[in-house]
């Protein structure tokens, strides 16, 4: 990102295209790492998650002897778990404008 030239519209960066908006330089260079960085954030939630699950589950099975409260632990995790990916189904993760609502709100004159 910090290699988009604003200063010079018309620049021609390594794909052989001119990027006139940040959003189009963004959707061309940066869309993908974005997808990719999102995929492995909500992995590694998940992941940290599961380990706390296990961990908490295997404390209070061991030293207190008390099961139902393990589970009951590793049922709210589950319960936010699954809430979170409904969230991101229903409110996914992204750019707020696209090129085209941005081109029409910036009108840039060169």
């Amino acid at each position: 990102m910090t290699r988009y030239n604003i200063l010079n519209p018309k620049h021609t960066y390594a794909c052989g295209r001119e990027h006139v908006t940040f959003h189009d330089y963004y959707s061309c260079h940066c869309n993908n790492l974005a997808r990719t960085s999102t995929g492995l954030y909500y992995i590694g939630v998940f992941f940290l998650l599961t380990t706390a699950g296990i961990v908490t589950y295997a404390r209070f099975d061991i030293k207190f002897q008390v099961q139902e409260a393990g589970v009951i632990f590793c049922v709210i995790l589950g319960v936010f778990l699954v809430s979170l990916a409904m969230f991101e189904y229903i409110f996914p993760t992204g750019m707020f404008l696209d090129a085209a609502t941005f081109g029409a709100l910036y009108k840039h004159k060169f």
